[in-house]
C-alpha cells in the first residue's frame, strides 16, 4: 500500500491510498467477470477526503478498469491478429490451388494443341 496526501491544520484531510489485493478480494464491488480478467493481483484507490471528525472516505476504481480496458484491448489485438494470419494462410492456399489448377488446365490445352498439330502432321 502507498500513501500520499495532506491533512491540514484546519484538521482537512486530502489523501490517496494504493492498495494493491488480490482480485478476487474485490469480487464484491465490481463484477466477478472482471476481476477474472485482470490477472492476480489489482489496485485499489481510496480516496479519503473531508475532515478528521468527519472524513469523507471513496474508492475509485479507475485504475482497476484501466487496466481491464488494456488487457481487453490487447486480447482483441491478438485474437484479431490470430484471425488474420489464419485468413491470409487460407487466402495463401486457395490462391495456391487455383494457381496450379489453371497451370494444369493451360498444360493440358497445350498438350491437346501439341497433339493436334502432330495429327495433322502425320495425318491422323
Amino acid at each position: 500500500m502507498t500513501v500520499s496526501g495532506s491533512d491540514g491544520m484546519d484538521k482537512s484531510l486530502d489523501y490517496l491510498l494504493k492498495i494493491r489485493m488480490p482480485a478476487s478480494d474485490i469480487s464484491g464491488l465490481v463484477n466477478q467477470d472482471i476481476c477474472l480478467l485482470t490477472g492476480e493481483n489489482v489496485t485499489v484507490d481510496v480516496l479519503v477526503k473531508g475532515t478528521m471528525s468527519d472524513p469523507d472516505v471513496d474508492v475509485s476504481l479507475d485504475e482497476l478498469t484501466s487496466g481491464v480496458t488494456d488487457r481487453l484491448k490487447d486480447a482483441a489485438k491478438k485474437e484479431a491478429d490470430k484471425r488474420k494470419a489464419e485468413l491470409e494462410k487460407k487466402a495463401k492456399e486457395q490462391l495456391e490451388k487455383k494457381k496450379k489448377a489453371e497451370e494444369d488446365k493451360l498444360k493440358k490445352e497445350e498438350e491437346k494443341k501439341l497433339k493436334d498439330k502432330l495429327k495433322g502432321l502425320f495425318g491422323k
